[in-house]
């Protein structure tokens, strides 16, 4: 890139230069001056208020006066600097507007300073839109211009290097970066200009945060600081404490590090006065608040930056910063500063939509911010107010998201009804909204809000369970969002750009978490592992500990959810400690609930007494809460009662919960439990189904029957009720969740023996059944890869012909889950886990060494996994959703009781759990025609036929395309292969114990797996695998699913073809060449690979299951 021509002539300016006088507003402004321009030039055209309002900040008095000037200028009349403003107003928002004034302005006569200023910003905006060409060709010309400016013009050269600086930073090039603000520095200063030689530092101090240099962070930005102190810009003054403040405050888990800045803005508020003053005093006040939770101190240096302002604009500001630092739980002080601040806004008139006042004020408006001050106590009052909210906005995006943030401040104080009423609206206004920006915020606001909802303590008390409730509004919203595909996939798109574009170590922070977040509330836990791998590994090494922790907290919830106790207590342990280095008081509960997790997950692991050692350690209700729990485990009914006694909750829901504890093991659970019945009841929440099924339990255990039936006839009622609440589409899925099913199993209609069980009704006794099986294994869900309430929601998607199996495999029995169209059944078969685990080894390990198949555990696992499942198969696709061992097991070679092969007599395939819960069933459709394919093959000499096995296949369609090797790069594979509709990959892959090490062999080297989640394929497309053991995943308990086959569905295909044991190269050339030409002739793929085998069965020299009982089919079999 030509950027360096203009040095030579910059270093004779450092010699020859002398301080320039400033002249005219264009010098000011070059020199970053714009107050004392006000100050000296005193009379100035609206075109150059308009400058000095953008130079100053003031972008809504910038738009104003913009906005009038357009209509008063004719077409062709509009001088340069017209351009100029409205090109810097545009650029950040909307590139392609500012880009046409900036090349308008360029075609118009412009001092040489003003085309300079223009061509950089051209260059710089080019390359944030990575126009790479034009970028190049934009600083060309810079530099050319450049080269014509003369001794009196040093201004537009440092500001030349700053631009420059940014493009450095932007290429993570931040050593160059470094050295060309060093030059520039020494100019500014040379030049005497304090404001430029300012914003230098200021660069410097951002670039040390580019280089994770902490140590020279805080120097350059008290430099910064102090080079503004001879030129008191207010508005150079705010942008160096804001940014000193905001970076400190995101490192907050080093408290020298903020007392240091906290320091050095006391001692910089003698520095100046007016406005720059109170710059420096509002972050003080923000550093004290946040950093060292000292709110009332922050609030102290506010009040006196208020007595001290005199600008209307600028005591809005200060007003709005008060108010979002009041203590949320301080409703009435609150809802006073919110009055002051709504009429001091008052008197300022209209405001421009870009004016950044409106940043200040609270995000959702003055009055949501005050419907939400009245809540707990007044429901009614605050809903009044959220509809005027509602009405008061023009546009449907805001009022989406005004619904949207009176949900989550219903849901957060557990006022239901509320909740429920504004869940229906919210799903109705969603219906009309399109699939654009604002619903995909709308999506990672509910992801956010499931977040903290899952980190809420409560959901311990009477469920066991990390996660939300099933009628938690976040989780319903985000089910009823993520059901559109479209949107799902332009949320994935954006998301892997974000990944691919990424700068810097906060921008792949913030990329990465957004796609953890986003695989999370998919359930595609392993997956997710993987992104927060990487979240954690940018956190780390950027210098954001406490980024790093919270990536660990969300790993920790995914190892619970996928049963690896052992590293979700690892990951808590590890976050508790970066969490409890910050002095914030956000923080420090933070660490204490990472504290009441690990004690909850040893708890939940049988290690009661390591749990009752770390609750003894904190006090607080929770801890005691938890404590009572250890002791309940340990048989310590009276140490528990203790416990509970001391663990008062204020909120209404946690205090329910310890009154039911109290009541399993105090002296008085009669009262314990009316209690908690009669709170549950006034809540009017669904959390009096565990109360009422927890009472009923132990009246029938003391010979109550009567009374406990009653009970749950009451409850029933209810809940029945409540459901009524809820939209249609919701209250099915509430009515299938297992406690709802247990209450109302005896008080539901009951089909006659002559009638067939409907669908509903087949779903509702299956999953009542469940119920059951749950009271003997606590850990059926959390072992199943699809929740059992999330497979039997499927039923109403099958297809007639399609069949779902999955299987749980506890102890001593094997429980098989079976779903069609029809009906939903459990089948229990009496057969050991262990049992099962070794027949499925010994075929696998005997197939993968070249042996013949174990006969008796072939026919042993057939007439267990296949024949319990009834006569009905016959005729059918089955597809199975494996976990745990079973993604081990070619299905194919199971012999029935004739000696037949599976294939023989039925058409099976595997479906991966991430894919099923993203997108549910596809329905059956014909296959499309099959042209294009790209076939790689030959990436190493030791496997010289997969080059030709890849011709070969290449060969067999109308536009195939073979990379052969040398051919095999990374960059074709990446380039070609979202244009295919069947990907053929013949090579090497190795599988790794490490997520992000397992790999395909290319020429040019290993192709990851992270690489093969960000192809993009075409929706739809399948990909075949013909490499070693592509279709296996980690050996540890949860990661089965992060293989390649899992990542290339991940990356848009409708189905993987993998292999489970590595093929010999001539069997393997041989089994493809049956099986694409049934592909062509348009099957499904199911069925052209099942015809494969039956053709290899017919074949002498390919008849034994090792040659084609490797072959995997994993998603859509159509």
């Amino acid at each position: 890139m030509a950027r360096a021509n203009y040095r030579l002539v910059l270093l004779w300016f450092v010699c020859l230069s002398l301080t320039a006088g400033a002249e005219t507003l264009w010098d000011y402004l070059q020199q970053a001056r714009p107050e004392l321009a006000r100050q000296r030039l005193r009379s100035f055209t609206p075109l150059e208020e308009a400058q000095l309002a953008y130079a100053r900040g003031e972008t809504g008095e910038a738009w104003r006066l913009i906005r009038q000037l357009e209509k008063s200028y004719k077409p062709g009349q509009q001088p340069p600097e017209f351009f100029w403003v409205r090109g810097q107003l545009l650029r950040n928002e909307q590139w392609d507007l500012a880009e046409k004034n900036f090349r308008g302005l360029l075609e118009l006569k412009c001092s040489r300073e003003l085309r300079l200023a223009t061509l950089t910003l051209l260059a710089q905006g080019a390359a944030e839109q990575h126009q790479e060409a034009a970028s190049r060709q934009y600083w060309s010309d810079a530099a050319q211009q450049a080269s014509l400016l003369n001794e009196n013009e040093v201004a537009a050269l440092i500001r030349l290097d700053l631009i420059q600086a940014n493009l450095h930073l932007q290429s993570n090039q931040a050593n160059q970066a470094l050295a060309g603000l060093l030059t520039a520095r020494s100019l500014a200063t040379r030049s005497h200009y304090p404001a430029l030689a300012s914003l230098v530092d200021l660069k410097l101090a951002e670039t040390d945060m580019e280089l994770a240099d902490w140590q020279a962070f805080p120097t350059h930005c008290l430099r910064s600081l102090e080079q503004a102190r001879a030129c008191p810009e207010p508005w150079l003054v705010e942008k160096i404490c804001t940014f000193w403040v905001d970076q400190q405050l995101a490192r907050r888990s080093e408290p020298r590090a903020v007392g240091h800045c906290i320091t050095s803005l006391e001692a910089a508020q003698d520095w100046f006065q007016g406005e720059a003053r109170l710059a420096v005093t509002r972050q003080l006040a923000r550093a004290y608040t946040v950093g060292l939770n000292q709110r009332g101190k922050g609030l102290q240096l506010l009040d006196t930056a208020l007595r001290q302002c005199k600008n209307p604009r600028l005591r809005v500001r200060i007003l709005g910063e008060r108010f979002n630092q009041v203590g949320p739980g301080d409703k009435l002080a609150r809802r006073a500063a919110l009055t002051e601040l709504t009429t001091a806004l008052q008197k300022l008139g209209e405001l421009q939509p870009e004016d950044p006042i409106l940043r200040s004020l609270p995000r959702h408006g003055g009055l949501a911010a005050l419907a939400e001050t009245y809540l707990p106590d007044e429901p009614e009052k605050a809903a009044e107010i959220f509809r005027k909210a509602e009405m008061s906005v023009p546009s449907a995006a805001r009022r989406l998201e005004i619904v949207n943030f009176e949900l989550t401040r219903y849901t957060a104080v557990n006022a239901m009804p509320q909740a429920r009423k504004t869940l229906s609206h919210l799903l109705e206004l969603l219906k009309e909204a399109p699939l654009d920006q604002d619903t995909a915020r709308l999506v990672r606001s509910q992801m956010f809000a499931l977040r903290g909802e899952a980190s809420q303590s409560k959901r311990l008390l009477l469920v066991d369970d990390i996660r939300p409730a099933p009628e938690s509004p976040a989780t319903i919203v985000l089910t009823q969002l993520l059901h559109e595909e479209a949107l799902q996939s332009k949320l994935e798109r954006n998301i892997y750009d974000r990944i691919r574009l990424a700068q810097n170590y906060r921008e792949a922070c913030d990329a990465y978490q957004a796609r953890a977040e986003l695989l999370l509330a998919q359930g595609r836990w392993g997956e997710a592992i993987l992104a927060l791998e990487r979240l954690q590994q940018s956190a780390k090494e950027g210098g954001w500990p406490l980024r790093q922790a919270q990536a660990l907290r969300m790993s920790a919830d995914a190892f619970w959810t996928l049963g690896r106790a052992r590293m979700a207590i690892e990951a808590e342990k590890s976050a508790e400690r970066l969490f409890a280095a910050s002095p914030s008081a956000r923080d420090q509960r933070s660490a204490q609930d990472c504290r009441l997790l690990q004690a909850y997950f040893l708890l939940r692991s049988n290690q009661a007494q390591e749990a009752l050692a770390l609750c003894r350690q904190t006090r607080g209700p929770w801890f005691s809460f938890l404590e009572g729990r250890c002791y309940l485990a340990l048989k310590q009914p009276a140490e528990a009662e203790k416990a509970f006694q001391a663990a008062r909750f204020d909120e209404e829901l946690s205090e329910i919960g310890r009154l039911v504890y109290l009541a399993r093991c105090g002296s008085r659970p009669e009262e314990y439990y009316r209690e908690a019945y009669e709170r549950a009841r006034k809540t009017a929440s669904l959390a009096v189904r565990e109360v009422c099924l927890d009472w009923a339990a132990w009246l029938r255990q003391n010979h109550q029957e009567d009374r406990a039936a009653q009970l749950e006839r009451e409850t029933a009622t209810q809940v029945t009720a409540l459901l009524q609440e809820y939209p249609a589409e919701v209250r099915d899925r509430l009515l299938d969740e297992p406690h709802t099913q247990l209450l109302l199993k005896s008080n539901r209609p009951v089909a006659t023996a002559a009638v067939a069980e409907s669908p509903r009704e087949s779903r509702r006794t299956f999953l009542a059944k469940l119920n059951d099986v749950r009271e003997r294994y606590p850990d059926l869900d959390s072992t199943l890869a699809v929740p059992p309430g999330d497979l039997a929601a499927l039923q109403d998607q099958l297809p007639k012909n399609r069949v779902l199996v999955q299987y749980f495999s506890a102890d001593t029995d094997l429980y098989a889950m079976r779903v069609d169209s029809n009906s939903c059944r459990l089948i229990q078969v009496a057969v050991e886990k262990q049992v099962l685990q070794k027949w499925v080894d010994d075929i696998r390990q005997a197939l993968s060494r070249g042996n013949e198949v174990p006969e008796a555990a072939s026919r042993r696992l057939h007439a267990i996994l296949v024949g319990s499942l009834g006569p009905e198969l016959d005729g059918k696709q089955v597809q199975v959703v494996p976990n745990g061992f079973f993604w081990y097991l070619p299905w194919d070679v199971l012999k029935d009781g004739q000696g037949r092969y599976l294939v023989e007599s039925q058409e099976w395939s595997c479906v991966s759990p991430a894919e099923l819960l993203r997108g549910g069933v596809k329905a059956d459709k014909a296959p499309p025609a099959l042209e294009r394919v790209l076939a790689l093959g030959g990436t190493s000499a030791n496997l010289p036929a997969t080059g030709q096995e890849a011709s070969a296949v290449a060969a067999l369609f109308p536009h195939g395309v073979a990379l052969v090797g040398p051919q095999a790069r990374a960059s074709e594979l990446v380039r070609l292969a979202p244009q295919a509709q069947v990907l053929h990959v013949a090579a090497h892959s190795g599988l790794s114990p490490e997520l992000n090490q397992t790999y395909i062999e290319l020429s040019d080297g290993r192709f990851s797996l992270e690489q093969v989640y960000g192809l993009q394929l075409e929706r739809g497309s399948k990909v075949v695998l013909s490499s070693c053991e592509s279709g296996l995943g980690q050996a540890a308990p949860g990661r089965e699913v992060s293989s390649l086959a899992s990542a290339f569905l991940s990356s848009g295909a409708s189905s993987v073809v993998a292999t489970l044991w590595r093929v010999e190269d001539a069997p393997s050339a041989a089994f493809f060449q049956k099986f694409y030409p049934h592909l062509l002739q348009h099957q499904t793929i199911s069925a052209a690979l099942r015809q494969a085998r039956l053709d290899c069965l017919r074949d002498p020299q390919l008849k034994d299951p090792r040659n084609w009982g490797a072959y995997q089919l994993i998603g859509d079999p159509g």
